[in-house]
Parts: C-alpha cells; structure tokens; sequence
C-alpha cells in the first residue's frame, strides 16, 4: 500500500486532468499573488504610488473580499500542524479546489 499525502500535478492539459479525476484525484484551481514590500510603512504608502482611479479600484476589490468574509492567516512553518487552515466542514467548492490525498 501506497499513500500519497497531498500530491499536486500542475500544468496539465485537458487530457491528463479527465485521467487524474478519472483516477480520484480532485482538480484544483488557484491563482497567486506575488507581491513584495518595497518599504512602505503601511498600505496607504503603498497606495500613495497609484493614481486616484487605481486606488479607487484596489480599495474596493480589498473591500468585496471582506465583504465576502475571506481571511487569510499566516503562518509560520513552526506553527504549521495537520489541522492548519482546515474547517471541520469545507464548502463543496473548497473540496473541489483542494487537492485529494490518494491511497491505493
């Protein structure tokens, strides 16, 4: 027996991804931000680079995700457990965006 605790395939193309699900795997989709402080005190230094409409835009896409009732935490690696950024109970949805643990 063979346990893989959390494998994830990036890059597939349509092909791979209907025989990974066919074989029990959960697709997962995200997308990611890199963003590094270039030494502002705080975001509305960071704001103060934009033009009024683009400020305008970033304030109002951070307000629909809190809105929307997101929250991120951050860890560091010592703090990182099996129950880490878990729920007892994920949304459909999340389950779909999670990548599967597969045993055979």
């Amino acid at each position: 027996m063979s346990v893989w605790p959390g494998v994830h395939v990036n890059f597939t193309t349509p092909t791979d991804q209907e025989a990974l699900e066919a074989a029990g795997f959960l697709r997962r989709e995200d997308c990611r931000f890199l963003w590094r402080n270039a030494a502002y005190p705080d975001f509305e230094a960071f704001l103060a680079r934009f033009r009024a409409d683009k400020r305008k835009k970033l304030k109002r896409e951070r307000r629909r995700v809190e809105e929307a009732g997101v929250t991120i935490e951050t860890l560091g690696g010592e703090d990182v457990t099996a129950g880490s950024g878990t729920r007892s109970s994920p949304s459909p949805s999340e389950r779909f965006c999670s990548m599967g643990t597969r045993t055979t």
